[in-house]
Order: C-alpha cells, then structure tokens, then sequence
C-alpha cells in the first residue's frame, strides 16, 4: 500500500457550472462548441448563453434540486438548458426524442418535473397523455404549436435565449455529490429506468475514457 489517503474530487474538479466558468475565465477565445450550420462558441460565449439559460430556468420558479425536462434534438438549445440546468443547481432530464404515447406520459410523470423545454416538432405527442406533476412547457422553435390546455406555453426564445455576463448564484453550493442529471436506461431488459447521475460521475467517467484509450 502506498499510505496515500484518497482524495474525494472538490467543487473545481467536477461542478460543470464552476468548469464552465473557470475555462470561460482561463480561455475565453478557445473554441468549444461547433454546430452543424458552422457556429462556433467560444468557452466565454458558451458560458454566457448556458448563465442566461439558468437565469431563464430559475424564472420559470424552478428552485435549486428540482427537475427540468429536456425533450430536445442535439443542438444549442440541448446544451444551453443541460449546462444550464447544472449552473442553477437544477437536475436535467433528457427524454428520448423517440418516444411517445405511454412511455414518455410514463417518463414524465416518474421524474414529477413541473417544467419540460420541448421541440416545436414534438409537443404533439403530448396531446392526451395524463400528467400528474407537469405545469409548463417551454417550446424551443418558432412554429405554431397544439399544446395539451392543462400547461402553460412560453417560449425559449423569451425565457432562456441570448447571454447573460454573469451566472446566478445558487441558495446553495452545487456539491459534487448534487445529482446533475437523470438519465433514462436504453429499456432492453424492460421499461427504462431513471438513474441519478451526480456531477462527479462524469469526472470519473471522462478520467476512465482518458485511462483506457489515452
């Protein structure tokens, strides 16, 4: 035994909000993020837009470890509301863009989420389904929607778009061990399964891809 102590990962090392804004700070011109139609955000603008999308998140009510539904393709909006989501110390909850009818009223209602940010092309499937928690929903894209009458509509582009300079400060410290996310299991065995992910999972998880393919 080498008589080291183990170190459990701190605030800095694992914390996405506090990341985001250590590499915003450190190096703000570096490219982070590329999409497909060729944008490029630096880590400075990357952290700009996820601060206004906490702003936006916590706008909507949402207070400190509670849920936030993410139904969204791959894209800017699913970045902005994920890191988003972690900089205002809420849990993000992305859902499968394949699902509808039972499993996802199914999904939704497991997670108890007040809020889900949907795609313009997906909030027809909601129509029907029974919610037991769910109040809002906050429509990413321009085209008209049909939404179920039970929630209240609003807009990303009004609640979480453009930047913010700063990042809200949550009532609280995120912690390493805070839950970051639920992630839903692929089903093949059954239904899916939610399972709680904290902040210093995804550490470990990049330093074991580091540690097997260099």
């Amino acid at each position: 035994m080498s008589g080291q102590i183990a170190r459990f990962p701190t605030r800095a090392d694992c914390v996405l909000g506090e990341i985001l804004a250590a590499r915003a700070a450190e190096t703000p011109e570096r490219v982070y993020a590329v999409f497909d139609d060729g944008d490029e955000w630096s880590f400075k603008e990357a952290a700009e837009r996820c601060w206004a999308a906490a702003h936006g998140l916590i706008g909507l009510g949402l207070r400190q470890h509670e849920p936030v539904l993410a139904w969204l393709p791959n894209g800017k909006e699913a970045l902005t509301v994920w890191y988003g989501a972690a900089v205002a110390g809420l849990v993000y909850i992305p859902l499968n863009t394949g699902w509808k009818g039972r499993l996802l009223q199914e999904a939704i209602n497991l997670t108890r989420a007040h809020v889900i940010v949907a795609h313009a092309g997906l909030v027809e499937r909601l129509a029907g389904l029974e919610f037991e928690h769910l109040q809002q929903l906050v429509v990413v894209g321009d085209a008209e929607v049909q939404a179920p009458a039970s929630l209240r509509v609003s807009r990303w582009g009004e609640v979480g778009d453009g930047r913010a300079p700063t990042a809200p400060a949550p009532p609280e410290p995120v912690e390493p061990w805070d839950d970051q996310m639920v992630m839903f299991t692929s089903g093949t065995t059954g239904a899916s399964k939610a399972v709680r992910r904290p902040h210093v999972l995804y550490l470990k998880m990049a330093q074991a891809t580091f540690d097997n393919v260099g």
